[in-house]
C-alpha cells in the first residue's frame, strides 16, 4: 500500500470534494500515533527522525488485511488498536536500535518489552464486586 504523508492527507482533507476528508485523517492519526509514541518513548532518543513516521505508516498499511480491503476499509478496525499499536511500536523501536539512535540498550525481545510498557485497560467492577 502506498504511503501518504500527513501533509498530503491534510491537503486532500481540506480540498473541496476531496475523497479522503477529515474523517480519514483522524483515523490515520488514531491508528498511527499510539504505537509511534510508544516506540519513541521506549527507545528514549533525544530526536525523532522523519523516517520514523514512514516506518510507522508502512507498518499501519501492512496491518490492513485482505478482509479489511474487501469490506472497503483503508485502516484496520478500531478493536485491533492494541495489536496495531504494538506492531508499530515494535517496528519503530527496532529500526531505531538498528540505526544506533536509541538512548537505551536493546532488549533481547523488543516486542515483549514493549508489551510490558503498554497500559492495560482493566478496571475493577465497583457495581458487582
Amino acid at each position: 500500500m502506498e504511503i501518504i504523508e500527513t501533509e498530503r492527507l491534510r491537503q486532500l482533507a481540506n480540498s473541496p470534494g476531496g475523497k479522503i476528508g477529515l474523517a480519514h485523517l483522524r483515523w490515520y492519526s488514531v491508528n498511527l500515533f499510539p504505537g509511534l509514541g510508544l516506540g519513541i518513548a521506549v527507545r528514549r532518543s533525544p530526536s525523532v527522525p522523519s523516517e520514523t513516521f514512514l516506518i510507522a505508516a508502512q507498518t499501519l498499511a501492512d496491518k490492513v488485511s485482505e478482509a479489511d480491503r474487501a469490506e472497503g476499509r483503508i485502516y484496520p478496525p478500531l478493536y485491533r488498536i492494541r495489536e496495531i499499536s504494538l506492531a508499530i511500536a515494535t517496528r519503530v523501536a527496532e529500526s531505531v536500535y538498528d540505526r544506533d539512535w536509541a538512548g537505551t540498550p536493546r532488549s533481547k525481545d523488543v516486542e515483549a518489552y514493549i508489551r510490558t510498557q503498554m497500559y492495560e485497560p482493566n478496571y475493577r467492577d465497583h457495581v458487582n464486586p
